[in-house]
């Protein structure tokens, strides 16, 4: 059933961007939506994924940042519709938004080529700076049945959404 909520926005400030070293960097603030605990996480150094689409096959080899979304409290899974947004601090009309929709966990949304987010003509990050929006517009529970047979263990990559932007 879904959440009858107002839509939750969050801004991850991201300081120190050149310098992040890790793969997987995670907002050290849990943020509430719909009654819930949410986190993001991006690759500050790319994604390496290989995932299809409705284009196709396509990998990602280390060439666009992608923006993850994971529900840190609730049993189950949560379906999920929300806006990010990787704001241009120069020119806000210039701001990138990105739809998604998917289970969380295990997706996310492909936004830009690292090459365009670093570029120091355009306003994405300043004085080493990023600001990383998301607004959740709906969380489902996603209510699996005791009768399926698990899939055998494994661990899943994060996949891109199929509806992103970026060619």
């Amino acid at each position: 059933m879904a959440s009858s909520f107002p839509s939750s926005k969050y801004v991850w400030k991201i300081e120190n961007f050149s310098s992040l070293k890790s793969d997987r960097l995670y907002s050290d603030v849990l943020f509430t939506a719909f009654d819930l605990k949410w986190k993001l996480s991006i690759d500050p150094k790319g994604t390496h994924v290989t995932y299809t689409s409705n284009k196709g096959r396509i990998t990602l080899n280390g060439t666009h940042l992608v923006i993850f979304l994971s529900c840190e409290e609730a049993a189950g899974s949560w379906y999920t519709h929300c806006n990010f947004a990787i704001i241009d601090q120069q020119d806000r009309a210039q701001t990138r938004n990105y739809d998604g929709e998917g289970e969380c966990g295990t997706y996310g949304c492909r936004a830009m080529l690292l090459a365009e987010l670093l570029d120091p003509k355009k306003g994405f990050v300043m004085c080493d700076t990023c600001f990383i929006k998301v607004e959740i517009l709906s969380a489902i529970n996603i209510i699996k049945s005791i009768t399926e047979k698990a899939p055998p263990a494994k661990e899943e990559q994060p996949r891109p959404l199929e509806t992103d932007p970026v060619p």
